[in-house]
């Protein structure tokens, strides 16, 4: 995903209705887990590992309580180039939250899990930063989660796959790039027949019953992947050069591309709908909107979800649980992330929630019904730390 750097402001708890990195490679290694207590600031109340204080997503409709703990800070030191990072979060079929980093200084890809008793760590494999003349910038992670675990995919000079084997992780090579590779990106998911599917910058692979096949390679880096019902991918896709997202869904062998009327689209985030084509959650060049969309067969209708100030550089996140509620998040002109929550029929609601900065946002309902936002903070400005939060709701 491209990193935008934004600077932030106080907002306070209210309702609202070309450079080479060069090293050496490692071989990639699996320990076992170690506790990683987060620290938490309590300037909405709530919070604890594990989940919120206790509620419901209908309970949070009319202003939730929340609170802000730290999960990891990475990176820093003031040394150069630290701000090439990435994470992905994903919240499990048992509805634990896992977050994994890619630290392009320590070389470290880092699996987080959500405990009772605060987050635990388990180192998952090494980055490798050069390798026969393939130098990268920013290396780039991706997490999906099954019934039988979770599964890390991560692309530095080479596309490795990350699976969970006897206590470590068993990680599979697929392919080298060649030539300078400075924007690597790869999506992992698994569709709702259990196939997994793993696209790594230009190509696509698909494993069924244990066979690895080539898929349908998608048209361009996929920055966002999502699954309708039926397991069909539908993908996010920039172009190097321009980074304009596009929406395109697979049909047969080709993907079909779904355009947004309007003014070109600044960022897009996927969510997959219960029983439906996935959500989607824009922003656009030039627009202050934060809007919602949902495919309707032929076009899409578009839902306006904030008229906030923003720049095309918002960071905005979606998720659709269970029973049908969609759950938005995004940060607005103030630099707080702003919360919403559209029961299934109902109308949106929106609230603030606490005062962190944020370049990348994910949102979950958990089992409770409570949300849950994971906000990852790109310091490049000033101690170039990398910073992951969790931002917990608990009922007021």
């Amino acid at each position: 995903m491209r990193r935008i750097i934004l600077g932030c402001a106080l907002v306070g708890a209210c309702d609202r209705g070309a450079v080479q990195i060069e090293g050496d490679d490692t071989d990639p290694s699996a320990p076992a887990d170690t506790s990683t207590p987060g620290t938490t600031d309590t300037s909405g109340g709530g919070g604890g590992g594990g989940g919120g204080g206790g509620g419901s997503t209908a309970d949070c409709l009319a202003g939730c309580a929340w609170s802000s703990e730290q999960v990891a800070v990475f990176g820093g030191g003031g040394a150069l180039f630290t701000g090439f990072h990435d994470a992905d979060a994903v919240l499990d079929a048992d509805g634990v939250l896992r977050i994994v980093t890619a630290d392009a200084i320590s070389l470290d890809v880092t699996l987080y899990a959500d405990r009772p008793t605060g987050f635990t760590s388990a180192l998952v494999g090494k980055l490798a930063r050069a390798q026969q003349g393939v130098y990268v910038i920013s290396p780039d992670v991706s997490l999906a989660a099954s019934a039988s675990g979770v599964t890390a995919a991560f692309v530095d000079t080479r596309w490795r796959l990350a699976e969970p084997a006897g206590g470590g992780w068993d990680i599979s090579e697929h392919g080298t790039p060649g030539g300078a590779l400075f924007t690597p990106r790869n999506a992992v998911g698994i569709a709702p027949d259990g196939a997994l599917h793993l696209f790594t910058h230009t190509r696509h692979r698909v494993r069924t019953g244990g066979e690895w096949a080539d898929g349908t390679n998608p048209p361009g880096f996929v920055t966002d992947l999502a699954f309708g019902a039926d397991g069909t991918p539908w993908i996010v896709t920039e172009q190097l050069g321009s980074f304009i997202p596009r929406i395109s869904v697979q049909a047969g062998s080709s993907w079909r591309r779904l355009d947004v009327a309007g003014s070109t689209l600044a960022q897009v985030r996927l969510a997959p709908f219960p029983g439906g084509d996935p959500l989607a959650i824009i922003t656009r060049e030039g627009s202050s909107a934060v809007q919602v969309l949902t495919w309707s067969g032929d076009a899409w209708a578009t839902e306006r979800l904030s008229d906030s100030k923003l720049d095309g550089s918002s960071a905005i996140a979606l998720h659709v649980g269970p029973t049908g509620t969609a759950h938005a998040a995004f940060v607005d002109d103030t630099g707080g992330i702003v919360y919403a929550a559209r029961p299934a029929g109902g109308a949106w609601s929106l609230q603030d929630t606490v005062a962190v900065e944020a370049n990348r946002l994910w949102v979950f309902e958990q089992p409770d019904g409570l949300p849950v936002i994971v906000s990852l903070e790109d310091d490049v400005p000033s101690a170039r730390d990398i910073t992951v939060r969790v931002v917990r709701a608990a009922a007021l």
